[in-house]
């Protein structure tokens, strides 16, 4: 389907948000396809029950976990990646079990037009899969409904009302949210240019529409000239010096590019210093926001305040890398992720010790995002992993399972039914002492079959001769287990 669709999904992805092709494919489609692949490669393994030690006074049993659909789930994708966030979760949703309901984004009629017209030719019926199209009376119909999961990417605001919502019917809530990531820049640079092609690419991609993408830099003293004047020569090289005549990404709306271009305004009347970009380079009415990189912009200006998700860059300037995380630490929720530029993995070390973040990367940006690793929020920036096995996870639920074999030999003497004063008052004791001395039984260890037979004897000592029968087959035990 995304495959032999792929040309579809491009197009509806540059009427939508003015994506190029190439960008298309790499932000959206290849995700997806790496989802695909990774779930092919993997679900039988994923699939299989992972065995547990068991409480040895209960053996012999065996305990398992097992990876079970969780049945009819709700995933909600935003407008910034409309495609990936759509079809990424809906993929470990089917390989999961379950049915899979999708709500894409209003803001991208073009997509959620094209997404909801591919799936019904491939999956037809919609017994599987299935697409709503709507806006704000649809997801507030949807999230009335009782589910057994809600995957909801988007903002903060949103998925408060999301999570509201489905508490009313206890449904399990993955939010997959943003905040304000930051980029610390320490003293001990690594190589220059590479750092800003990094930075100004994790900025700018999708015009800053993008959950992880930096949203500030704090960067030491010594080097903000340096890294300020690399970050706007890097710019000027990817997009000209008019990035409006480039491939650069349009915002998805007139009322986003108009609440981005206000910030930049408050930050300009405030005194703020502009590197490249600013206000006057703006198109709000044609979606259109130039890269914007800001220094000293006035304390309590919404640039400093507010999640930005656009192509602006501001930087602000620390004396050390202890008032670097302060600064982030004073920032109002949890950060989705954290970069640190450093060559110094000692700094690196600290301030990951002392930044809490959803994720975090060392001299790049965004990466981690297309990963085989967790990815997910803390706090403010949400709960619930998503990519690879981690999505797959998300998508089943982990039942516990137990066998045991019902034998009266097993049964040890029946000492740990009421009532508790059988044999002279000591079955109680005798119960007890089996919980403190018997260990777990590893899985497929030679000592659970040793510990099998103990136990067997125990249950036969206590049934033939009482607790002093326990005491006889607890030594005998011992020896064999030791041997």
């Amino acid at each position: 389907m995304v495959t032999e669709r792929s040309d579809q999904l491009a197009a509806a992805l540059a009427s939508d948000l003015g994506k190029t092709t190439e960008e298309a494919t790499i932000t959206e489609m290849s995700v997806v396809l790496h989802e695909i692949d990774e779930a092919l490669a993997n679900l039988k393994e994923w699939m299989k029950p992972v065995q547990r030690p068991s409480p040895g006074v209960a053996m012999p049993c065996y305990s398992e976990v097992r990876q079970e659909p969780r049945g009819v789930v709700l995933v909600i994708s935003p407008f910034n990646y409309p495609v990936s966030l759509a079809l990424g979760p809906m993929v470990s949703a089917i390989t999961g079990g379950n049915v899979c309901v999708i709500k894409p984004s209003e803001l991208c009629p073009s997509v959620s037009s094209c997404i909801k017209r591919i799936v019904g030719e491939y999956f037809p019926g919609g017994g599987t899969i299935s697409v709503v199209e709507g806006g704000i009376p649809e997801n507030t119909a949807l999230m009335a409904q009782p589910w057994d999961l809600v995957f909801f990417t988007g903002s903060g605001r949103v998925g408060k009302i999301i999570a509201r919502a489905a508490a009313d019917t206890l449904t399990p809530v993955v939010l997959e949210l943003g905040g304000k990531s930051p980029v610390v820049v320490d003293k001990d640079l690594p190589d220059l240019t590479t750092m800003a092609n990094r930075i100004a690419w994790g900025k700018t991609i999708n015009a800053g529409q993008t959950c992880v993408a930096p949203d500030y830099m704090v960067c030491h003293k010594d080097q903000v000239e340096n890294v300020s004047k690399a970050i706007v020569s890097r710019l000027d090289f990817m997009f000209g010096k008019d990035p409006s005549q480039s491939d650069f990404s349009r915002i998805v709306s007139t009322q986003h590019a108009q609440r981005l271009y206000d910030m930049i305004v408050e930050a300009e009347k405030g005194g703020a210093q502009v590197l490249c970009g600013g206000s006057a380079k703006c198109d709000p009415t044609n979606k259109y926001i130039a890269p914007t990189v800001i220094a000293k912009a006035p304390k309590g200006s919404r640039v400093l305040t507010e999640e930005i998700f656009g192509p602006i860059l501001v930087i602000r300037e620390v004396d050390d890398m202890s008032q670097a995380i302060q600064t982030v630490n004073d920032m109002e929720g949890t950060p989705l992720a954290i970069y640190i530029f450093t060559s110094n993995k000692a700094v690196c070390d600290k301030v990951l010790d002392r930044c809490p973040s959803g994720g975090a990367i060392r001299n790049d940006v965004l990466l981690h995002f297309a990963a085989n690793l967790p990815f997910g929020g803390l706090g403010t920036s949400g709960y619930g992993n998503a990519h690879s096995d981690w999505s797959w996870r998300t998508f089943t639920h982990e039942r516990a399972f137990m066998f045991k074999p019902c034998h009266p030999a097993f049964e040890f003497g029946d000492i740990r039914y009421a009532p508790y004063a059988k044999y002279g008052g000591n079955s109680g004791k005798a119960f007890i002492a089996l919980i403190k001395l018997l260990p777990n039984i590893p899985v497929l260890n030679t000592r659970l079959i040793w510990t099998s037979i103990g136990m067997v004897g125990v249950g036969y000592g206590m049934a033939a001769f009482g607790p002093a029968g326990v005491r006889v087959s607890l030594r005998r035990e011992s020896y064999h287990t030791s041997v």
